[in-house]
C-alpha cells in the first residue's frame, strides 16, 4: 500500500513539473513576441523627404486609369448633350451693373449696343453664300433676343432696292416678314450706298436708342465702290460715335477681302468665311433627308 502511494505522489509531482515547464515556455514565447513587436514599432532612422515645390500634373503627364478616363469621356459627352457643361471666362472688369439673361452673365452690360445688319441679297450671293448669310441673320436674332439688344436688318441688292426688317420685334406680323425673307431667293444688283445711309440715319436718329450701334455688312465682296459722301459720313460717325463697321465676306470662289469692303471696314474688322466644306456637308444631309 505504501509503495502505491509513493508512485502516485511521484506521478503527480512529474505532472506538476511538466505543467510548470509549459507555462515557462509560454511566458518566454510571449516575451519574445513583445520584443519583436517593439522592434517593429520603433521609429525609422531614415529622414522623410521634404517637398520643396508642389505642382499639379498636367493632363499629358498625369497617369489616369483607362476605366476612369473612359468614364470621364462618357460623362463629358452626356453633359455636352444636355448643355450642362460649365465654363467661366472673364477678361475685364468694369464698375457697371451686370445684366443677367437666362443663365448667362454679360459684363459690362452697357457695352452691348444695338446691331444693324446690312445683308447683300444680289444674284452673286445665290447658293452656299445665301445659306450662310441667312444663318447669320438667325444667329444675330437669337443673340440679340438673349442679350436684350436691339437688332435691325437692311437687305439690299440694286439701287433703292432695300428691305427693312426688325430682328427683335415679336409680333405675328414681324415673324411673318422674317419667314418670308428666309424663304425668298436672292437676285439683282449690288448697291451698298442706300443701306449704309439708312443705317447712319437710324444711328443718329431714334432719340439716341441706336447711337451705340455697330454695323455688320454681310456680302460676297463683289460690290460697287461706295460713294465718297457715304465714306465721309462713316468716318465722321467713327469719330463722334465710336461706330464700327464689321464685314463678313462670303465668297466661295476668291475667299478674299476686296478693296471696296476693306475701305468700308478696315483690316481688323473684316472677316472671311472659309469653311465651305461644312456647308456642303450640311446641304447634302438636308437634301438626303428630303428624299
Amino acid at each position: 500500500g505504501e509503495g502505491d502511494d509513493e508512485r502516485e505522489e511521484g506521478e503527480e509531482g512529474e505532472e506538476e513539473r511538466k505543467e510548470g515547464e509549459e507555462e515557462r515556455k509560454e511566458e518566454k514565447g510571449e516575451e519574445t513576441k513583445i520584443k519583436k513587436n517593439k522592434k517593429r514599432t520603433q521609429p525609422s532612422t531614415l529622414k522623410t523627404p521634404t517637398t520643396a515645390n508642389s505642382t499639379t500634373a498636367s493632363p499629358s503627364t498625369a497617369v489616369v486609369p483607362e476605366r476612369v478616363a473612359h468614364a470621364a469621356r462618357l460623362l463629358h459627352r452626356v453633359r455636352r448633350a444636355e448643355k450642362a457643361l460649365v465654363s467661366y471666362d472673364r477678361t475685364g472688369w468694369f464698375e457697371w451693373p451686370a445684366e443677367v439673361t437666362r443663365h448667362l452673365e454679360h459684363r459690362p452690360a452697357s457695352d452691348m449696343g444695338p446691331i444693324i445688319v446690312c445683308l447683300d441679297t444680289s444674284g452673286s450671293m445665290q447658293g452656299y453664300p445665301e445659306m450662310v448669310s441667312k444663318s447669320v441673320v438667325l444667329a444675330v436674332l437669337r443673340s440679340a433676343r438673349r442679350q436684350r439688344r436691339l437688332a435691325f436688318l437692311y437687305a439690299f441688292s440694286g439701287p433703292e432696292d432695300v428691305k427693312e426688317l426688325s430682328l427683335t420685334a415679336t409680333s405675328a406680323e414681324a415673324m411673318g416678314k422674317l419667314l418670308d425673307f428666309l424663304s425668298c431667293s436672292f437676285g439683282g444688283g449690288t448697291d451698298v450706298d442706300r443701306p449704309l445711309e439708312l443705317s447712319l440715319q437710324r444711328i443718329r436718329g431714334s432719340g439716341g436708342a441706336w447711337a451705340r450701334a455697330d454695323v455688320l455688312l454681310v456680302t460676297d465682296g463683289e460690290i460697287v465702290p461706295p460713294s465718297p459722301h457715304v465714306v465721309q459720313a462713316l468716318e465722321l460717325a467713327r469719330e463722334e460715335l465710336a461706330l464700327r463697321v464689321h464685314a463678313l465676306v462670303l465668297n466661295q470662289r476668291t475667299r478674299r477681302i476686296t478693296p471696296e469692303v476693306l475701305g468700308l471696314c478696315g483690316e481688323g474688322d473684316c472677316h472671311v468665311f472659309k469653311n465651305w466644306r461644312a456647308v456642303a456637308d450640311v446641304d447634302r444631309i438636308v437634301s438626303n433627308a428630303k428624299k
